[in-house]
């Protein structure tokens, strides 16, 4: 038998997309979604380049995922 298992940032989006339709209705509010535009000083995405840059970066800090 196969399963798959989604991964922890889609359940987690799924999750929080669920909770707030349910809060809002519960409120009596109306939710606007709007696309976000993503930049860095004005600049688009980052390019392909800085993308490998910065997964090959070592990870510092508290933060354990």
């Amino acid at each position: 038998m196969c399963m798959v298992c989604p991964g922890k940032r889609i359940v987690r989006m799924k999750w929080n997309s669920r909770s707030v339709k349910t809060c809002t209705h519960a409120l009596g509010l109306s939710l606007i979604l709007c696309p976000a535009f993503d930049t860095i000083h004005g600049r688009q995405l980052l390019t392909l380049e800085e993308r490998f840059a910065v997964a090959a970066k070592p990870k510092t800090g508290r933060r354990k995922n």
